[in-house]
């Protein structure tokens, strides 16, 4: 056999001959040659059929080609690859051969050996050139399928703050392998407390194609917030006390405490603070509180004293020993004593160095004003005596010892009255007055009488037992001698001063005839203390003359409505004389 593809230089390329020399054939006198091409091969070799004419057999010889003899086909380990994945392509390796690899018929650079690493999809062949043979061939070329990887997730990045779990959940594939080695879709990785950042990736294989795919997650780990109570303290329990915690941007207390914010605390209590960063992390801290007991001091309820109460102890009282005091007053005692209106407050500090205070509000009322001034003296016939207080201040009410609720009482014994003044704080003053009561003289001026004109002068007799006696004529002597009509007193003075006085009207008669002076009158109210009414049994008209004790004229005037108003005349009694032309009326009354 000659390879003739150079007709000028051919190359020998073997002999083939089944003869044996022991035995009798196989083939025997070849004689007819055909050649069956490719096209029409059943392998799809050309063929060459011998038609032996002495052994009567066909000898049929496939004709190889320079590729097959250098080596192909190609084999390969897998004719389906996975992305990112490689299958080995293969020839024999045959003496005095070159390779060349080539894809979908372009040359793969550098890949010269028998062997080949694949790594895409498509059509895959080899360019022999075999130097013993002279001949130059393409093998037949395979078919590399590549195959759609799993869709694999390792979810999505994620941000978490330190000290938690994070769990990570794998989707797409079959089976999945952590870059930590865990085997599990689902991986739980505890996060430290600091800040980092962590990098998992997951390797997910689908069973069915063997194809793998890589999926990478971030993980995040926001660190923890260094929360800060602050250091332990002491307190007493009746300090405002305020807690603060740093390292955050919010912060929930226990016990309701606000942040900031000051409160009374009562007893030893250990707070907790849970405090937040901008992230949303969160980390706690503690802080202890230590309440010692305050002194507990009382002033008591604020007082109201009257000015003869003063001066009024102010007495501190306190549940503790061991204590110091502060008044604003400047006294460093449990207890001081003060007249002065005022707000008084004592701060009192025991010896943990707590302290508790209190004030008390003192209001020093003035007395009111109680003055009956001097004793006195009064004389019996001008019983009942007047007795006035003099007082000062605001809605006073008066306690006499008589029992009367008046400013002003009269009493008509001798002896000592006292007064009692209360104004409206119920402050009191009081004051006494001695009453002596002195004999009066007694004195009498006579009867009243009725004188004829023609009679006068008549002389007028005053008994009593008076050291002195003084006429309101004049006279100083009991008896003394008129000669007119009038009223005429007398007053009689003993030797203790007392005086008593009387009066007698003397009427001035014309001594007409008995018929022409016969009228009858009546006067009423009398004694009267205003109007009086006067009635006559005579329709004639009448004038009137009113006079005092004296003879002096008060009042006078015709009696036009018969009533006469005594209201503007002192009290005492007055002579009324009612006439006309023809007739006269004298008679006496009394204004009260």
């Amino acid at each position: 056999m000659f390879n003739v593809d150079n007709p000028s230089s051919p190359v020998f390329v073997g002999y083939a001959n089944n003869r044996s020399t022991t035995l009798s054939g196989p083939d025997l006198g070849a004689e007819g040659i055909i050649i069956i091409p490719t096209s029409d091969s059943p392998n799809g070799n050309t063929l060459v059929i011998l038609a032996n004419e002495v052994s009567s057999t066909l000898s049929i010889y496939q004709v190889n080609t320079c590729a097959e003899v250098s080596g192909a086909p190609i084999t390969s380990s897998d004719l389906t690859i996975c992305p990112n994945q490689t299958t080995q392509l293969a020839v024999t390796n045959t003496v005095n051969v070159t390779y060349e690899w080539l894809l979908n018929g372009t040359s793969i650079p550098n890949a010269v050996s028998n062997t080949y690493s694949a790594n895409q999809a498509g059509n895959y062949s080899v360019r022999v050139s075999n130097s013993t043979l002279g001949c130059v061939d393409t093998t037949a070329s395979i078919t590399i399928t590549s195959i759609a990887p799993p869709v694999v997730s390792a979810g999505a990045d994620q941000t978490v703050c330190g000290g938690s779990n994070v769990t990570l959940t794998a989707t797409g594939a079959t089976s999945y392998i952590w870059n930590n080695g865990s085997s599990s879709s689902s991986l739980t990785i505890p996060t430290a407390t600091t800040a980092s950042t962590n990098v998992y990736i997951v390797t997910g294989t689908d069973v069915t194609t063997g194809c793998t795919k890589k999926d990478t997650v971030l993980v995040i780990v926001n660190g923890l917030p260094q929360i800060n109570a602050g250091i332990d303290f002491s307190t007493c329990d009746n300090a405002h006390i305020t807690l603060t915690a740093t390292g955050g941007v919010n912060y929930t207390w226990s016990n309701n405490v606000i942040n900031g914010q000051s409160f009374l605390l009562a007893q030893t209590t250990t707070f907790t603070v849970s405090g937040a960063d901008a992230n949303g992390c969160s980390n706690s801290d503690q802080v202890t509180v230590t309440i010692s007991n305050a002194p507990q001091v009382s002033l008591g309820n604020d007082i109201q004293i009257c000015e003869n109460e003063a001066p009024i102890q102010v007495n501190s009282t306190t549940n503790s020993g061991g204590l110091t005091y502060l008044w604003n007053t400047g006294d460093n005692t449990s207890s001081i004593s003060t007249s002065i209106s005022g707000v008084y407050y004592v701060e009192v500090t025991d010896a943990n160095g707590c302290s508790d205070s209190d004030s008390v509000t003192i209001t020093v009322y003035e007395l009111p004003g109680a003055n009956l001034g001097n004793d006195q003296s009064v004389c019996s016939n001008e019983l009942p005596a007047t007795l006035t207080v003099q007082s000062t201040g605001n809605q006073l009410s008066y306690l006499w010892s008589t029992g009367q609720t008046t400013q002003q009482i009269q009493v008509s014994q001798a002896g000592t009255y006292s007064v009692t003044v209360i104004n409206s704080n119920g402050c009191e003053s009081a004051d006494a007055i001695q009453v002596q009561v002195l004999t009066a003289p007694n004195v009498n001026a006579g009867n009243d009488i009725t004188v004829c004109e023609y009679d006068f002068p008549v002389t007028l007799n005053a008994t009593g037992n008076g050291a002195t006696v003084l006429w309101s004529n004049g006279a100083a002597t009991p008896f003394t001698s008129v000669t007119t009509g009038g009223t005429y007193s007398v007053t009689t003075t003993s030797q203790n001063g007392c005086q008593a006085t009387d009066s007698v009207v003397v009427t001035s008669d014309p001594c007409l005839g008995i018929a022409e002076n016969n009228i009858a009158v009546s006067i009423y109210p009398n004694p009267t203390n205003g109007i009086i009414s006067i009635e006559i049994n005579d329709n004639g008209i009448y004038y009137f003359e009113l006079l005092n004790s004296t003879g002096q004229r008060e009042l006078d005037g015709l009696l036009n409505d018969q009533k006469i108003n005594l209201g503007n005349l002192a009290n005492g009694a007055y002579i009324i004389r009612l006439f006309n032309s023809e007739k006269e009326f004298f008679g006496r009354i009394v204004k009260q």
